[in-house]
């Protein structure tokens, strides 16, 4: 711990890559930093992390982490972050560029967007809106009514996926679970606004420092 307290004085630790949910333009910035601004399109970027333990409503749009705990309840209409982690109750709609990780028994009935969802082995999920992501690994139970991948499908040994889905790719290991309807094809990949479904007569085309709680804080210093 004393080493990582004083990596920053010698310039030791390594920047990290943030992208800019405006222009996706991709820049780094320092580990330290709890803002910044695109180095293409000027927009202020938010770099702080942020811990929901209760009920939140503002929306959100980091790229820092996000973890709603067991008793946090996110209700927001707009959350974009660069990973997340979701444990307790999500009622609005979330948006991550990179890492999604679902831990939860129980309904979500915000909407999933992400590059990569993994669904924890220990997950058994009912998502009332349908899902988008670039990528899915599926190691618990997931229920949701469309899931639309651009990448690939996986369901590992004593995963469990109910859905209709479309994808570029699909597996399912010894010991996993679909039940639903499965179209390979070209998907649009996901995006932080809203994607819309594609009607049934169209062609199918488509570790971190210690977070804040609700209103963010700053880390250390700013970019």
């Amino acid at each position: 711990q004393f080493l990582e307290r004083i990596k920053p004085w010698f310039g030791t630790e390594k920047p990290r890559t943030v992208v800019c949910f405006e222009c996706a333009q991709r820049q780094e910035v320092s580990r330290a930093a709890t803002s910044s601004q695109c180095s293409k399109c000027g927009t202020y970027l938010d770099l702080r992390d942020y811990k929901i333990a209760n009920s939140y409503s503002r929306d959100i749009r980091t790229n820092g982490h996000i973890i709603v705990t067991a008793k946090g309840d996110l209700n927001s209409t707009k959350v974009s972050s660069s990973s997340a982690e979701i444990i307790g109750s999500l009622r609005g709609n979330i948006y991550c560029s990179d890492e999604l990780i679902v831990r939860r028994v129980g309904k979500i009935s915000g909407t999933l967007r992400a590059h990569r969802i993994i669904i924890d082995k220990k997950s058994r999920v009912h998502a009332v809106r349908s899902i988008y992501a670039h990528e899915i690994i599926i190691e618990g139970h997931l229920e949701c009514p469309h899931l639309l991948v651009s990448s690939g499908v996986q369901i590992l040994k004593r995963g469990l996926l109910r859905a209709d889905v479309e994808a570029r790719c699909f597996n399912v290991d010894r010991g996993g679970i679909f039940e639903g309807q499965l179209t390979i094809g070209q998907v649009q990949p996901p995006k932080e606004q809203d994607v819309p479904l594609p009607s049934p007569q169209a062609s199918m085309q488509p570790s971190r420092d210690a977070p804040v709680d609700l209103a963010p804080a700053a880390r250390n210093a700013t970019a």
